[in-house]
């Protein structure tokens, strides 16, 4: 082989080394903002599946004020916010739908609310105008 015809297999598998060298540096160089905009997503997921349950629930209440005395009505909430577990508190008139570090809350309209909903199998009725949870 001839020094010329090495000397340009040579080259070429140089400039497609440092092709390959520059697209892992590329991706190197992408990857935290890639990183950081599915964790973005991920947050907002979970934000909209929380402020999904606050609002089925505050329609739930609503729903059972409106009915009046006499309404039950059986329900389902999810097991767990994208594999987070979450906490239904409500007091004072407003609902809050706790996990992780983050928080959705909804006002309600009712004026008497006894017992909490809960993840899974819930009952709602409204007993001479109190709005009850089993």
């Amino acid at each position: 082989m001839s020094p010329t015809k090495f000397r340009g297999k040579a080259q070429v598998s140089i400039e497609f080394l440092m092709l390959v060298i520059l697209m892992v540096l590329i991706f190197v160089i992408y990857m935290p903002f890639l990183w950081q905009q599915q964790l973005d997503i991920e947050q907002e997921s979970e934000y909209l599946i929380g402020k999904k349950i606050a609002i089925s629930l505050k329609k739930e209440v609503d729903t059972a004020v409106m009915f009046g005395s006499g309404y039950k009505r059986n329900f389902t909430l999810p097991e767990k916010i994208l594999n987070s577990d979450y906490a239904i508190f409500i007091e004072n008139k407003m609902l809050r739908i706790r996990w992780k570090n983050r928080a959705t809350e909804e006002f309600l309209i009712a004026h008497n609310i006894s017992g909490s909903p809960s993840s899974g199998q819930n009952t709602i009725s409204n007993q001479d105008d109190v709005i009850v949870f089993s």
